[in-house]
């Protein structure tokens, strides 16, 4: 448990970090503002920053096998749900079709799965 502990929180790090910066490196350039960012990791899931936070927490969890640990997964799951409505309605109004073509082909959080 562990040795899988700690890769979930090395890699649900990198997965939530990684497209954060990526993102801000697009929107930086003159040519984006105001544009919908669906490149670099958000390519493969609209959050996949979310299941990099979520993965992370999982393998703290994990790594200490503390139970109370299990707990913040589960209510970051259901806190994102209500997030992901709210960015979804955001984007939708913000973005127009650009936005609603890119959520009606690309997961939510999992790529192929969710």
């Amino acid at each position: 448990w562990f040795v899988l502990g700690c890769g979930m929180v090395v890699m649900g790090t990198l997965l939530e970090r990684i497209p954060e910066l990526q993102r801000t490196l697009w929107k930086a350039k003159p040519e984006n503002e105001g544009k919908c960012h669906k490149g670099g990791l958000f390519y493969f899931a609209r959050h996949i920053n979310y299941t990099g936070y979520a993965m992370w927490r999982l393998g703290l969890f994990l790594f200490t096998r503390r139970i109370e640990l299990f707990t913040i997964p589960i209510a970051l799951c259901l806190s994102f749900k209500r997030e992901m409505v709210w960015q979804h309605a955001r984007n939708t109004v913000k973005y127009g079709k650009v936005y609603t073509d890119y959520a009606e082909h690309t997961k939510k959080m999992v790529p192929g799965i969710y």
